[in-house]
């Protein structure tokens, strides 16, 4: 048994990262256009300085590891559809965060920890 067989080798974390990049770009490009753009903002930064922390390519910081870092976007996830059901919205910016929660939930279960190597 080589040492790949014994777990699966994580790669190209760069890719979630780029779509992260994407999604929190995206998201503040919307909010500056909202007529209440605090909440969506304040995802976008967060959604950014998550991509940025994590120990991979594209990184500025390199600050968590994958693990923490796949963590962290599922409960930005939860927390957007948390902030879209319970916070008292605009129909614009509600769709904005789930739209968030849903994009950020998939990037994150997908590309946690890049794409990994699968057996057959």
């Amino acid at each position: 048994m080589n040492s790949q067989e014994k777990a699966p080798k994580a790669r190209h974390l760069w890719i979630g990262q780029t779509l992260e990049y994407i999604i929190g770009f995206v998201l503040a490009s919307a909010a500056a256009q909202s007529p209440t753009p605090a909440i969506p903002a304040v995802f976008a930064g967060l959604v950014i300085a998550n991509a940025a922390t994590v120990k991979a390519p594209l990184s500025a910081f390199r600050l968590t590891n994958g693990r923490i870092h796949q963590i962290f976007g599922i409960g930005l996830s939860m927390a957007a559809l948390i902030a879209a059901v319970v916070m008292d919205l605009d129909v614009t910016t509600r769709a904005m965060l789930i739209g968030l929660a849903g994009a950020e939930g998939f990037v994150s279960v997908r590309f946690g920890h890049g794409i990994r190597a699968t057996s057959t």
